[in-house]
Parts: structure tokens; C-alpha cells; sequence
């Protein structure tokens, strides 16, 4: 026998009441243990206030919460977004996404295979010498000789090996990588922008063998010519860099220092 329409929805208001007597029983149940609760809390001598303040911050946090939530989803929506759009436009998409993501520049070398771009500046009296000399599967190498340092009045003397020459855009790269052997103890890459700016490497122990340094371009210390004095400034990537400059003198190496220093393949990369 088929039910009556009737029947049907006296079942129906019997679940439904059922259902709202459940949800009143928790509620009355939940209201009890927020007042056992409440009660307990003031029993361990929390102050009233705390408590208030309590429920206000968590409030708080739970909005901040939801706020965090919409943002993750309007941000997941934007992307979509994006990602459709670079497919719809094809080439267009794909070119304006190079323009705000641009890729990594392709690396910058410098091989030495050309010696009319290196020159070697030395302080007065300072007895240095530059030659060029073929290695095996490097072809050639500069060879900077320091067969003694001498120092001016104020104690200080240079040796540098300068090449007027640089990428277009320093700022772009993440890494200054150079090849370097030789017997003098130590030695530093700079990067200079005109006379009263320049980068200045961390110090570099040169080894006997072939050894490749990679040097971080933020290890780079950054430092402005002031009153006629260098000093280092706060930290920003290079720019307008003309000349490159590999240094063995004065806050390199001790002035009794003599030996050579091999450098060669010096490039700029970002990986």
C-alpha cells in the first residue's frame, strides 16, 4: 500500500523534532561546560579580566585566520588567472611574462685570451711585472710577478692587474667566478664604478693548483671614497661598473710578500 502524503509528513516533522531536541540537548550541554569551565578558571585565581581578554584575542585570531584564508584563495585565483591568460595569448602571454619574470642573463666571460684589455698598475718603486704565458687547455693565462712591494710613507702599496672592461648590467648576476693559481698568499676582485665607488671582494687564498673561487655577489662589501678615504657604506647590488680589478697589494698580502699570481677565466653567471 502506497504512503499517504499525510503519514509522510508526520514522519517528517517527528525526524525534524528529534533532531532539534539533539541540537538543544548540546547546547545546553555546551552551555554547562563553558560555565563549569569558566568556573574552574576562577577557582585557580584568573583574573576575571584575563579571561575576557582571553576570548577577545582569540577572537581576533580567528578573524585573522579567515582573512588569511581569503587572501591564499583570491592569490590561488590570480594565478589561475595568469597562467590562463599567458595560454590564451599565446605568444603575446608568453612575452609579457618574460618582461615580469625576466630568465637569468647568460653568463659573462672573461677568457684572457686577449692582453691588450688588461693592464698592470703598481704604486712607485714596487718592482711587479704582467706577462702572458699559454697553459694547457687554457690557452692563455695572465701572470702578475711581485718580486717586492715598497711602501710609501703611509705604509701602503699596490699591484693591480685592472681590465677596462665589465657586463652591461652587474646587478643582474648572483656569482663572480674566477680561476686563479700562484704563490703570493693572497689576493681580491673589485669591482669598480667610476673613482669613488666600488665592490670589494672577500679575501681570496690563492693555492699552488688551479683553483676555482666562486664568490657570492653579496659577499661583496660596498664602499664609497669619502674625504679622500674608502669606506664601506650600506650594501646595494653593483652598478655602473667600467672596470674590473684583481689587486695583490696593500691589504692583500704583507709588504715582505714576493711570488706570482696566475688568474684567468673570470666570468659572471647567475645559477
Amino acid at each position: 500500500m502506497m504512503q499517504s502524503s499525510s503519514d509522510h509528513r508526520q514522519r517528517e516533522v517527528l525526524r525534524i523534532a528529534f533532531e532539534l531536541q539533539a541540537a538543544h540537548a548540546a547546547s545546553e550541554e555546551q552551555k554547562l561546560s563553558e560555565a563549569a569551565f569558566r568556573e574552574a578558571a576562577l577557582e585557580t585565581g584568573l583574573d576575571p579580566q584575563l579571561l575576557a581578554r582571553a576570548e577577545e584575542e582569540l577572537a581576533r585570531r580567528e578573524r585573522v585566520a579567515a582573512e588569511a584564508a581569503v587572501q591564499r584563495r583570491r592569490r590561488t585565483r590570480l594565478a589561475v588567472v595568469a597562467v590562463l591568460g599567458v595560454l590564451a595569448l599565446g605568444g603575446a602571454g608568453l612575452g609579457l611574462a618574460r618582461v615580469l619574470f625576466p630568465p637569468p642573463p647568460a653568463p659573462w666571460v672573461e677568457t684572457f685570451d686577449a692582453p691588450g684589455r688588461w693592464a698592470l698598475d703598481k704604486n712607485p718603486d714596487t718592482r711587479a711585472t704582467l706577462s702572458w704565458q699559454a697553459e694547457p687547455g687554457r690557452g692563455q693565462v695572465a701572470v702578475v710577478q711581485v718580486d717586492g712591494f715598497a711602501p710609501a710613507q703611509d705604509g701602503k702599496f699596490h699591484v693591480n692587474l685592472d681590465g677596462l672592461l665589465a657586463p652591461e648590467d652587474v646587478s643582474r648576476y648572483r656569482e663572480l667566478v674566477v680561476d686563479l693559481k700562484g704563490s703570493l698568499p693572497g689576493a681580491r676582485v673589485y669591482l669598480e664604478a667610476g673613482t669613488d665607488e666600488r665592490w670589494r671582494s672577500p679575501a681570496i687564498s690563492v693555492q699552488r693548483d688551479w683553483t676555482t673561487h666562486r664568490l657570492p655577489l653579496r659577499s661583496f662589501e660596498r664602499q664609497q671614497r669619502q674625504g679622500g678615504t674608502w669606506r664601506t657604506v650600506d650594501w646595494s647590488a653593483p652598478e655602473g661598473v667600467s672596470q674590473l680589478s684583481v689587486k695583490v697589494g696593500h691589504f692583500m698580502n704583507p709588504p715582505e710578500a714576493t711570488g706570482a699570481l696566475f688568474v684567468d677565466a673570470l666570468w659572471f653567471e647567475s645559477p
